[in-house]
Parts: C-alpha cells; sequence; structure tokens
C-alpha cells in the first residue's frame, strides 16, 4: 500500500509576556501621576489630595497587574498545549518510524539464472555479460527433472535449515507456473529429499503450492507475523518460450520471530512500498526520508524493463534528498536473464540481496504489481 505518512500540522512555541513592558508601563504611570500631581499643586493648590492620586495610581496599576496575571494564564495555557503537542508529535514519528523499519529477516537465499549468472559475476565482470533483453534463455547447466530440482535448490540452503531451533515451525511453499501435476511432483520430492536429508534433526514441515505473488507475501508476513520460517521454493519454466527459466529458494521470516529465537539472517528485506507512477516521486521521497537504508542504498534491481524510466526519479529524488543511489548500478534483470516471466519480482529480490552481500552496502529492488510499482530495500547484515 502507498505509505501514508501522518501530516503533522505545526505549532510555533507561544512567546511569555514582556515582563519588562509592563514594569515600563507601572514606571510611566507613577512619573505621570507624581508630574500630574506636581504640575495641578502649583496651578490649584488644594484641589486634589495625594491621597487621591495615590488611589488612582494604584487602581490603574491593578488593572495593570490583573491584565499581566491574565496574559500569564493565557501564556500558562498555551504552553503546556505546546508542549502536549509537542510530546505526541515526537510519539507519532517514533510509531512512524517504528513501522516503517519493519522487516522480513532473510536467512538464506540463492537464485538460478541462465548463463549461470550471478551477483558475483554482474558485479565483478558486467561488461563481459552478453545482453539478453528480449530472449528466452534457458538453464543449461542443472538437471530440468523434479528431483534433481529439489536437490538443487533444498540442498543449497541445507545448512541454513539445519541450523533452525527444533522447537520453530516450518512451511514450505511452492511457486511456480509449472503445471499441477509436475508441482506435486515437486512437493513430493521435497517431502523424500526432507525425510532423508533433515528428519533426524528438523519436523517434516507441511507443503503445498502457493500462487500469492511476491508483494502481498511480503505484506501478510508484517501484517500478521507467524511464528514460523517460511522456504520459498521458486521454480519457473515455459514450455511455449514466452519467458527464460529461473529457480530459487528462499528461507524467510519475520522481524521478530528472527530476533526471538536469534535466528542468524543473511539480509533484511524492509517493508516495501506501494505506488502508482503519478505520485512515484513523492512517494519515493517518504521512502528514503523515513528509511535510512533505502536512502543509503547504492544499487537498483528493475524486475521489469518497464520500470526504468521510474529509476530516473528516484535518481533526482535521491540527488535532492543526499541519498547514494548511482546511476551505473541501476539494472534491469532482463538485461542477464532474458524475458523475465512471473516470478521475476522474486529473483529481483534474489539478486538485491545477493548484491548488497557482494557490494557490502544497501541495495534496492522495483517490480511492478497490479495496482501499480512497489520497492523495498534489502540491508545485508554480514557488510
Amino acid at each position: 500500500m502507498r505509505w501514508n505518512k501522518p501530516v503533522i500540522e505545526m505549532v510555533a512555541k507561544p512567546e511569555p509576556p514582556g515582563i519588562a513592558k509592563c514594569f515600563a508601563a507601572i514606571a510611566a504611570v507613577l512619573m505621570l501621576a507624581v508630574s500630574a500631581f506636581n504640575l495641578i499643586s502649583l496651578l490649584r493648590p488644594g484641589l486634589i489630595t495625594i491621597s487621591q492620586v495615590a488611589a488612582v495610581t494604584a487602581a490603574v496599576i491593578a488593572v495593570l497587574m490583573l491584565m499581566l496575571f491574565m496574559r500569564y494564564l493565557i501564556y500558562s495555557h498555551k504552553n503546556n498545549s505546546w508542549h502536549a503537542w509537542q510530546q505526541e508529535s515526537q510519539q507519532i514519528e517514533a510509531a512512524w518510524q517504528v513501522w516503517a523499519a519493519r522487516y522480513i529477516a532473510l536467512v538464506k537465499s540463492y537464485v538460478f539464472l541462465p548463463g549461470n549468472i550471478t551477483a558475483n559475476t554482474i558485479a565483478k565482470a558486467e561488461e563481459r555479460i552478453e545482453t539478453s533483453a528480449g530472449l528466452v534463455k534457458k538453464i543449461d547447466y542443472l538437471d530440468s527433472d523434479a528431483k534433481s530440482t529439489v536437490q538443487t535448490l533444498l540442498g543449497s540452503v541445507k545448512n541454513a535449515l539445519a541450523a533452525l531451533p527444533r522447537q520453530i515451525s516450518i512451511e514450505l511453499l511452492l511457486v511456480s507456473n509449472l503445471e499441477q501435476q509436475q508441482q506435486k511432483e515437486l512437493l513430493l520430492e521435497a517431502e523424500i529429499w526432507w525425510q532423508q536429508s533433515l528428519s533426524d534433526v528438523l519436523p517434516q514441515p507441511t507443503m503445498h503450492t502457493t500462487e500469492v505473488d511476491y508483494y502481498t507475501e511480503l505484506e501478510r508476513w508484517l501484517k500478521t507475523p507467524q511464528e514460523c520460517v517460511k522456504i520459498y521454493l521458486i521454480v519457473q519454466h515455459s514450455e511455449d518460450n514466452k519467458f527464460s527459466d529461473a529457480s530459487g529458494v528462499f528461507v524467510m521470516t519475520a522481524d521478530d520471530v528472527a530476533e526471538k529465537h536469534q535466528l542468524p539472517a543473511s539480509n533484511k528485506i524492509y517493508r516495501p512500498m506501494l505506488s502508482v507512477e503519478e505520485h512515484f516521486a513523492e512517494d519515493y521521497r517518504t521512502l528514503i526520508t523515513t528509511q535510512p537504508t533505502a536512502k543509503s542504498a547504492t544499487a537498483c534491481y528493475c524486475a521489469d524493463k518497464q520500470a526504468m524510466p521510474l529509476t530516473v526519479t528516484m535518481l533526482q529524488q535521491s540527488l535532492a534528498e543526499g541519498g547514494e543511489l548511482k546511476v551505473e548500478h541501476i539494472r534491469d534483470i532482463e538485461r542477464f536473464v532474458g524475458l523475465p516471466g512471473p516470478c521475476a519480482a522474486w529473483l529481483a529480490a534474489g539478486l538485491a540481496s545477493d548484491t548488497a552481500l557482494v557490494m557490502k552496502s544497501e541495495c534496492l529492488m522495483l517490480a511492478k504489481h497490479h495496482s501499480g510499482w512497489f520497492i523495498h530495500a534489502v540491508q545485508s547484515l554480514e557488510s
């Protein structure tokens, strides 16, 4: 969803009443009274007595003192209201910062892309990678049968899984565009692999498929945290060559669960922000002025090449707000993997996470959503 940051109306601090002016007025009344008494005494002796002058002067001074007292009462009320407003605004700002700082702990992740391209390859030898934009690329360095796919994916995170506490519940979700029968085969192989590899250290997780997209999954985590670890198996393949092959695995949990169980995480995926093109500049400015991690990000992966024009706005806003985003580190994943397909956001998130580890700095991920665009920051915990 769009971030509706609370707008706190500025209230000027009230100024205390001017005591010096009040005493100056009293002194002027006294001088006037004395001058008037002396003048009348010279011109018409006996017309007024000193006691009458004193009474009138005292009455005027009493009125001035009463006015000063009333002003102090009003000032005291305004000052108390101002302090209450300041305390409330600080509490609202603190709550907003806490809300925006929520994150998903990425315990471990791997993405397998055509050409065996990795974030390390991109960071260190990008100029040697042939462009794949508009092409359909296949993964030819891995076996594509269900058993091999599961062994590759779960085997790459086996050590991270084995380190999880036994008492925490685990859920395995398959995110794939494959036919239903093929998905069933993958889940069956996952059950077999678990029995053979981890049953002595961890209980069997619940396993099922999901059609929930990446953004919705993150939002669900943060809105209704569950005390569990989720393993996402990403398998993307097109028989009719509409998009490139890709696969990946993500072991994730909510921030409070990771902190409670002291789970060793490799990255933090911060709360995503949803936006629409007409409000993107305003929303991105809100993001980088609220999340220090997003502001200090030097790189960005776009899951869709249509997102690239939006990066111009990101660079402008980053420059205006003192951000660290660099134009040479903004990349479209299609450039490396070919036509991205339905799991593009997962793949871009995986590359962003690996890039954060490789570059030892924060990285952004920008992807299309049916309601517009969403963006989030990734921070390496090993930097």
